[in-house]
């Protein structure tokens, strides 16, 4: 009921003032037909009101914030109403339109001046406002070089794409409780658990009756592993979450929030997200009002337990360790090119040059580093020069510091993914897919999952399967140093030894590196054998029987390693690619004690 009665008063407030203004200066006929149309709009507006209100997300309040939200159904519903009481009001006898309706009409030319100038697609009047958008996020300019290292235990091979099939079949396939019967899945979240990636997806019920049968609950979600694609994708079941997107009616979890104190806030980003304990819980910023009708930015934090319906608030600050975002997609790169545009040119209302300004090239990608948390990757490029990287941006997705790298001659995605493609004839027959920059071996590389054809764009599940792995120097446009192999270890392995080949310098060790420096005593050496037509030395150092240390002889290898012999005190270099096998691959060799004999 009480849906009801707050779209008759919001109805009454729309339609009331218009059709009574709608009436002066007329015909008694035409106010009879004027009012006659007033309530007709009035009857149409409340019951439309009301399924917005009670079937959809709950949008209005008595706020500022509410009224940005929903300021757009109000000027429709102005719109449509001065149209149809201009034209119930119009005269016959007199062949005019009432002066009512005039005014309705310069009523509405003044809200449409309002949007264009100081609505969403206004332009911002001064520079002190400009600044204040501009000063939205903290940025500071990082030293060449200084880009954090990827933890190779957790480069994301499974694509969204990927993971949108696994996540599909697994839930057609199960029949426990006939969950493909009666839920669908929600979009995939990529999140780290206990620092590992997956793929998270909720299950929602496929129709308000299949629902009933659950209570009207979510009974848990579908887990996709994002860094092995030969593991399978399963359920998790099992909870009973009672309030989430895409809930019907009070198990919406929009409208939950808004009788629970959340009433005319704008709540945005509700994602799912799990502890490491695998509870699941829904993050979301409650986000405050910026400038004018400009995009919101996250105030505070919230999470909701959708079993208890707890609601818990959180300053940006203060936001739980395992909580991987706050911010959006679009929240950061709007955010990024409020920067660009006035961080280092000066504002100008009419017109605005295109020198020393920047935007955000491509939509960001999540990507995990060494450091832990997640952060938003983004390239922004000069208005100017829309094909060239000016900067790479790290946005931390808890909260609004971004880091800005110039990066020398850094292709853009695009670019990269035209050069994957054309560096191969196997290839060109796959899709590189979820492109992301990440430090290797001291070299920022493009990393891209492949996948075989068999899906579109406009496809809701994409049917290609993982093919394998290309990295891609992030730095070199011609597809000098693309390698590519079918799996993880073999990718890296492979890069290194292309990396080696064109920079010796770039087997030395770094102090964030992947690259390992061993000295140890040579307990035995393997017998010669034949790989891919070389030769390949192996190896196992004293006090290290798990690790056996090769390296294949080619021109560049170290003279040493053909001599050889148990008990020599050896040093070199190996590269640790997270792999749990016992083989490691050797670059550097160098025999200390042939140097003790010289």
């Amino acid at each position: 009921m009480f849906w009801f009665v707050h779209a008759l008063v919001l109805s009454l407030v729309m339609v009331g003032p218009a059709t009574a203004v709608a009436a002066i200066g007329t015909s008694f006929k035409s106010v009879e037909r004027t009012l006659l149309a007033g309530v007709g709009m009035f009857v149409f507006w409340t019951f439309m009101n009301w399924w917005v209100l009670y079937v959809m997300t709950p949008i209005v309040g008595f706020t500022s914030t509410s009224f940005y939200q929903s300021y757009g159904l109000y000027f429709l519903e102005l719109i449509v109403t001065a149209i149809v009481l201009g034209m119930a009001s119009y005269n016959d006898e007199k062949d005019f339109v009432s002066v009512g309706t005039v005014i309705n009409a310069l009523v509405l030319v003044c809200l449409v001046v309002f949007g264009l100038f100081w609505g969403t697609g206004g332009r911002i009047w001064t520079s002190g406002r400009a600044h204040t958008l501009r000063d939205l996020v903290s940025v500071k300019f990082e030293k060449p070089g200084a880009y954090p290292d990827t933890d190779p235990n957790h480069i994301l091979m499974v694509s969204e794409q990927m993971a949108d099939f696994k996540a599909s079949t697994v839930l057609a396939s199960n029949t426990q409780r006939n969950v493909g019967t009666y839920f669908k899945l929600g979009s995939g979240v990529l999140q780290s658990v206990d620092h590992h990636l997956y793929w998270l997806y909720l299950l929602k019920p496929n129709s308000w009756r299949q629902a009933g049968k659950f209570h009207g609950h979510s009974i848990g979600y579908v887990v996709v592993d994002a860094e092995d694609p030969d593991v399978p994708a399963r359920l998790k079941l099992g909870y009973e979450m009672r309030f989430f997107p895409g809930g019907f009616y009070d198990h919406s979890i929009g409208r939950h929030l808004y009788k629970n104190g959340y009433a005319g806030a704008k709540v945005t980003d509700i994602t799912l997200e799990v502890d490491d304990s695998w509870r699941p819980y829904f993050t979301a910023a409650s986000d405050r009002l910026t400038l004018n009708f400009k995009r919101m930015v996250p105030g505070a934090m919230l999470l909701i337990d959708p079993q208890t319906g707890a609601i818990k608030k959180y300053s940006l600050h203060d936001i739980p360790s395992w909580v991987d975002r706050v911010y959006s997609a679009g929240t950061v790169k709007q955010m990024l090119n409020w920067w660009g545009e006035w961080a280092q040119a000066k504002h100008s209302f009419w017109n605005e040059s295109s020198g020393n300004r920047y935007k955000v090239n491509r939509d960001p990608v999540l990507v995990y580093t060494k450091e832990g948390h997640p952060v938003w990757q983004a390239i922004m490029t000069s208005w100017n020069h829309s094909n060239a990287a000016a900067y790479l941006a790290l946005f931390d997705a808890r909260d609004n510091s971004a880091r800005l790298y110039q990066v020398q001659n850094l292709t853009l995605e695009n670019t990269a993914e035209q050069t994957i493609l054309g560096s191969g004839n196997n290839v060109k027959r796959l899709e590189p897919v979820h492109l992301s920059l990440h430090k290797i071996y001291g070299q920022l590389t493009w990393v891209a999952p492949l996948l075989a054809p068999g899906g579109s764009a406009s496809d809701s599940v994409h049917t290609g399967a993982f093919q394998g792995l290309a990295l891609m120097r992030a730095d070199d446009p011609n597809g000098n140093n693309v390698v590519f192999a079918t799996n993880k270890d073999d990718a890296l392995s492979n890069y290194l030894q292309k990396l080696a080949a064109g920079d010796r310098n770039v087997a030395n060790p770094e102090q964030n590196s992947n690259i390992k420096v061993v000295q140890g005593v040579v307990e035995r050496v393997g017998l010669p054998i034949v790989q891919n037509g070389q030769t390949v030395i192996s190896f196992i150092l004293t006090g290290d029987p798990n690790h056996e240390y090769q390296e294949a002889l080619t021109a560049d290898s170290s003279p040493d390693l053909k001599y050889i012999t148990a008990g020599a005190k050896v040093r070199f270099t190996f590269v640790d690619v997270g792999s749990s096998g016992p083989e490691r691959t050797v670059s550097n060799f160098d025999d200390l004690s042939l140097h003790l004999g010289k």
